[in-house]
């Protein structure tokens, strides 16, 4: 028991050193918020059009003729647990919205907050636009000495085009092609300077997405899915049974990491609605996420 707690510590320690010590990548990660887009693979950009429009398209906040309020909650790599809060409205031919982000590991060394102002509006026959303002905020923490802290400010953009008729839903999202972190913090180790700043990572998804429904009148709602998320390829598909119960699978291909099968289960009852998913990890560390929302 010792030694897997001494192990999980030095693995978080490491992590911790790697994201304070290293002036680029580690911090603020494009994690996929919402279940119904990890159990399509993540294959969503084209799809989005729901509360976690804010965290994967802000352009499909604008496709909503509700409001809606979402929760995600989950553990990456049985390490890390994420929860978010979103909440979308439309207003005449305009959308808003807002989310938060937190992040932290188990020992409570390293924690990470954003803050989203998202807008999106219809700016052409079928062809949306959106984009956000992230407030970005992070605490690491060595037992009980603060090593360190964040802040900085990013940007994302997004865009659908939509040929409703034949079922047809393009979609592109630019995560942080704008933004900065500074960071103070003690030096760690003796390594490293006091303050510093880095631009915040740049990623990067174009995808397309059919309801074969609009084809095959016979079909119960059948949605298929692919995209290129920065460079890898993901596929998904979702079955929607009444309107109430949908099932869903997908691929994730990539390195190691990214490399996954998925699967999801939805409920909606009325306003409310429930997804799970579950990525099957190549490196042995399944995930699971769960999303409650309610729309009025």
């Amino acid at each position: 028991m010792k030694m897997k707690k001494f192990q999980f510590r030095f693995e978080i320690t490491l992590i911790i050193f790697v994201v304070l010590a290293s002036p680029v990548y580690g911090a603020f990660e494009n994690i996929n918020y919402g279940a119904r887009s990890l159990g399509m693979g993540s294959a969503f950009v084209s799809v989005a059009d729901d509360a976690n429009s804010i965290f994967n398209n802000p352009a499909g906040i604008i496709r909503t003729n509700q409001s809606e309020l979402g929760m995600s909650y989950m553990e990456l790599y049985g390490l890390v647990s994420y929860s978010s809060l979103s909440y979308i409205q439309k207003l005449k031919d305009n959308g808003f919205g807002i989310g938060i982000i937190s992040s932290d590991d188990k020992d409570g060394v390293y924690q990470e907050a954003e803050a989203i102002f998202a807008y999106s509006r219809q700016i052409a026959k079928n062809l949306n636009f959106g984009a956000n303002i992230r407030y970005l905020s992070s605490h690491a923490y060595f037992d009980e000495v603060r090593v360190g802290n964040g802040k900085g400010i990013a940007v994302d953009l997004g865009s659908q085009f939509l040929l409703p008729d034949k079922g047809l839903s393009f979609g592109i999202g630019l995560h942080s092609p704008i933004g900065i972190i500074f960071y103070n913090r003690k030096p760690l180790l003796g390594y490293g300077e006091e303050k510093y700043s880095q631009m915040t990572d740049f990623y990067y998804n174009i995808g397309a997405s059919w309801d074969l429904a609009k084809k095959f009148s016979n079909l119960e709602k059948l949605l298929l899915a692919g995209e290129l998320s920065d460079g890898y390829p993901c596929f998904g598909a979702e079955w929607t049974y009444a309107n109430m119960i949908s099932v869903r699978s997908g691929v994730r291909l990539g390195n190691s990491l990214n490399r996954a099968l998925t699967m999801g289960l939805g409920f909606k009852l009325s306003m409310i609605k429930i997804d799970y998913a579950y990525i099957s990890s190549s490196v042995d560390a399944d995930t699971s996420q769960i999303s409650v929302s309610v729309n009025w």
